[in-house]
Formats: C-alpha cells, structure tokens, sequence
C-alpha cells in the first residue's frame, strides 16, 4: 500500500519568533549535528561500540528589512551591546501551514550572528544566526495555531 504524501512547498510555511508569526522571513536553513565517540578498551584495536557524545543544532533565518524595524534586536531576539549578558532565549517555530505539523520547533535558541545584505537596485535582506539547545520536527501537530508546545 502506498502513502499519499504531499511535498512542502516553502510558500506554505509559516515562521513564527516568540509565538508571533514572522512574515518578513524569506527562508531559512538549520542542522543538528550529533557527534559521535568510539568505545575503546585496553589491549583490544577495534571500538566496542560507537555512541552518541555530543548534540548541537544551529541555522539562519534570513529577513527583509523594513523601515523601523530594529532588526535581530527590534525582533526580541538580541539585545544591546552593553546589555549582552541579559540576552534572552526565543522559540521559532516552522509551521506547515496545510496539515498544520511543526517542520522544525526550538524553545531556547540564542542569536550569536546578524548580518545585513544592501544592494543599490534591490531589497535589503538580513540573515540571523541562532543556536538551539534542542529541537523537534514533525511528531508535535498543531490544532489551529492557538496549542503552546
């Protein structure tokens, strides 16, 4: 029996920042690395076994510039210079707006970079680079946009 599935289309995601839809986010890209280590015992030349040691997730997103609209910061996801040890976690979510299911869901992602891209005949588009310390995908579903994950 085969499966009816529906490729995603980047004009049916939804990008949502603190749980308020973003709609000046032209893309995005993310990654989850999991390191791995080799299990080694005395006297014996081959690993044991190899196991996961460590996990890391990070990505941009990447924005139009509007008139006033403060940027990474003006998003609530930076803060001031002299104010960098108060920064605070933000969520992103990535929704696939026809079957409402969480492409990629972070509760406590930190911007590290933000960098903006002008050009004389063109838009101004910006790119934010966060870090998350952990992630989900597709096995949260969302009835409506109203359930808090």
């Amino acid at each position: 029996m085969a499966l009816n599935s529906i490729v995603v289309g980047g004009a049916h995601v939804l990008v949502f920042i603190n749980g308020i839809l973003c709609g000046r986010c032209i893309g995005m890209t993310y990654s989850s690395q999991t390191t791995t280590k080799e299990a080694r015992g005395c006297d014996f030349p081959m690993p044991f076994e190899i196991m996961p040691s460590m996990t890391s997730t990070s990505g941009t997103i990447n924005i139009l510039k509007t008139t006033g609209d403060g940027g990474a910061l003006g998003l609530g996801l930076t803060v001031q210079q002299p104010d960098i040890g108060k920064a605070k976690y933000f969520s992103l979510l990535v929704l696939d707006r026809r079957s409402k299911t969480a492409i990629f869901k972070a509760d406590y992602c930190m911007a590290s970079a933000e960098s903006w891209d002008i050009q004389p005949k063109g838009v101004i588009t910006g790119s934010i680079t966060f870090s998350a310390i952990s992630w989900s995908s597709e096995n949260s579903t969302v009835n409506g946009l109203t359930k808090n994950f």
